[in-house]
């Protein structure tokens, strides 16, 4: 930084955009138990297409089949600005997105997560689209 600026060496230094909210990331789960990071690690792959894309889904669908505690650990990624919230209509679920497509590449550690789950994906992605759109059942990773 020079003068309150950040400087083009530093901004390379840091990996860019990508690499700075990569190391953010690593931040958010550093405050998080080994469960609560599991926990974590679950609720990221459902935000992930077999096709390693973002995936928006609805809150109840990346907590589904999780326990209560997941909802605090999901607070912890919406606050830590991972994952994007976007209010639904009124008496609909709200959908979820990860924050920035570059966490899936530039991000190690979900990177690593998505390669060991890829199989898991498409099979939980198949069970999504041949349910019924009003379904809330879908477990996805």
């Amino acid at each position: 930084r020079a003068e309150g600026l950040l400087t083009r060496e530093a901004y390379q230094r840091i990996g860019g955009v990508a690499g700075a909210l990569a190391t953010h990331a690593d931040g958010v789960l550093a405050g998080l138990s080994d469960r609560q990071t599991g926990l974590a690690r679950t609720m990221l792959l459902r935000l992930v297409t077999p096709e390693g894309t973002r995936r928006i889904a609805n809150r109840s669908q990346v907590l589904q089949d999780l326990p209560e505690s997941a909802g605090e650990v999901l607070d912890r990624l919406v606050g830590g600005r991972l994952v994007t919230v976007r209010r639904a209509a009124e008496g609909d679920d709200a959908e979820l997105e990860l924050v920035h497509e570059s966490l899936l590449v530039a991000w190690k550690r979900l990177a690593r997560w998505l390669e060991g789950s890829h199989e898991e994906r498409e099979f939980l992605d198949e069970i999504g689209r041949a349910m019924p759109p009003s379904s809330t059942s879908y477990n996805a990773a």
